[in-house]
């Protein structure tokens, strides 16, 4: 299973029953799809372990420079695990040169899978062409979690209200994306994003909550720590209480207005993460 913590992706390597063993001779490496897009050549030859978000079938194929021809394999495009979604840039550049063995079982499991599904896969650099390498797909195993249209289109809602001033949208964007079906780093995000609105529009002890409940899922995170310090600090002169209530309801002790303030809490890399969205073209 993949694990994440403080909204970096951590990756391990997870052994898969339809992944035949590595040769003798290829040197089998698990890491980022982006640190292998970024510089493939040296990967050239190689087999590598990594996870995608899925997008969708395509009709790729190489045959004048590659094994790759359409009645022998399937293509596919995905993304990269920490691929933002909900930025139209990211959602933009998914990578559409893998390519799996129409007679692997593999196949059939790619063939029908759903938009945004989350994969391991083991595959070969078979080839490098124009920068961009090809992967032949050895084995595929999926995961539990994954992004979903709805909390996608939600989160999009969601950056968008925010950039426009309107955090009381934003927060309810926010609270409808998120779902115990979602990568735990991204649900994570979701749950900051969703304080951070609750704050800016002064309603700082349900930020609090949220938070509260980020803390559950994720214990150790110090960046949900050091937000849920932070609002706290803020909470704290007025002597209320807070109830978390449900997924995202909150429930604040006393109407009582909070002092508003300006709380930097997302880090540098988070913020290169959790850019502005967009609109998807063909979500």
């Amino acid at each position: 299973m993949i694990k994440f913590t403080g909204g970096l992706v951590a990756l391990m390597f997870v052994a898969m029953s339809a992944a035949p063993s590595a040769a003798q001779d290829k040197e089998v490496q698990t890491i980022a799809l982006e640190k292998v897009l970024g510089n493939p050549q040296p990967f050239e030859g190689l087999t590598v372990t990594f996870v995608v978000q899925f997008h969708r079938l395509g009709q790729l194929d190489g045959p004048v420079y590659t094994k790759f021809e359409k009645d022998w394999y399937q293509n596919f495009s995905a993304w990269s695990d920490s691929a933002a979604l909900w930025d139209k840039k990211a959602y933009q550049q998914d990578h559409r040169h893998f390519f799996i063995s129409r007679m692997s079982e593999g196949a059939n499991q790619i063939i029908h899978a759903k938009n945004y599904s989350r994969w391991v896969v083991t595959a070969e650099v078979s080839e490098i062409l124009n920068g961009k390498p090809w992967f032949d797909v050895k084995g595929l195993r999926q995961l539990d979690t994954s992004m979903s249209t709805s909390s996608l289109k939600h989160l999009v809602k969601g950056f968008r209200a925010s950039k426009a001033g309107d955090h009381a949208l934003a927060s309810r964007s926010f609270n409808a994306a998120d779902a115990d079906t979602l990568p735990v780093n991204v649900r994570l995000m979701t749950m900051h994003q969703e304080a951070a609105a609750l704050h800016a529009a002064g309603d700082t002890p349900g930020a609090v909550a949220r938070l509260e409940v980020a803390l559950q899922i994720a214990a150790s995170d110090r960046m949900t720590r050091d937000a849920l310090a932070a609002y706290r600090a803020v909470v704290a002169p007025h002597g209320g209480t807070v109830v978390a209530a449900g997924k995202g309801e909150i429930q604040p002790s006393a109407n009582k207005k909070v002092e508003k303030v300006t709380l930097d809490l997302v880090s540098k890399s988070g913020k290169k993460e959790e850019k502005k969205s967009g609109v998807a073209n063909d979500n």
